[in-house]
């Protein structure tokens, strides 16, 4: 039993962060879409283009080396000490979107307003944050299906868990054991009677 729980704790540890991050996003989302204002988008651009990010010498966190069509960054240059070069492909453009202050224009990577495929001209329904206007999101759950299949997954793993862990009061020994032995007030009630008319 204690191989058990040590080999499930790691598992159990994941399933815990999914479970979180899930409720995180879900619960996000669900802000969003009561607090935030909701707003007609019109997407004025919108195109695939490809970011090149590398690793400075001096710092953590990685930098932007450029941003483009993606058949132009083969042949890019990292700046002096730039290491471990990465081209990550996204959707790029430019949203405007009405307020209670007037006409705001967004630009950026699509995804981060929620935005996976949109071409240019369409209308998005979208939301913003009043004390925030530039903070835009669709507020569209992704991916449900799958989200719940592991959430119902991950919950279940770390309720058995609990479940295996959990202290248990044990049984005393002789219970559920059926004894021969007469119970005594019957046995001095049949005593007094015997013999009585």
């Amino acid at each position: 039993m204690l191989l058990l729980k040590i080999v499930l704790a790691p598992f159990v540890l994941m399933a815990a962060v999914f479970l979180a991050m899930i409720t995180h996003v879900s619960g996000l989302t669900l802000h969003h879409r009561l607090a935030w204002q909701p707003t007609t988008a019109t997407v004025l651009n919108s195109e695939t283009l490809c970011e090149v990010t590398y690793q400075p010498v001096d710092a953590v966190l990685r930098a932007v080396a450029a941003r483009g069509p993606c058949e132009t960054m083969g042949d890019l240059i990292l700046p002096k000490g730039g290491t471990t070069p990465r081209t990550l492909m996204g959707v790029y453009g430019a949203l405007a979107y009405d307020t209670d202050g007037g006409v705001r224009k967004w630009e950026g990577k699509l995804a981060d307003a929620g935005v996976y495929n949109a071409r240019t001209g369409e209308k998005l329904m979208l939301y913003y944050d009043p004390s925030s206007p530039q903070d835009i999101d669709t507020a569209e759950y992704k991916g449900w299906f799958g989200g719940l299949l592991i959430f119902g997954f991950s919950a279940g793993l770390v309720a058995f868990y609990i479940w295996l862990v959990w202290p248990r009061r044990k049984s005393p020994p002789h219970a559920g054991v059926r004894s021969n032995a007469p119970v005594r007030g019957i046995e001095n009630r049949r005593r007094q009677t015997f013999g009585k008319a």
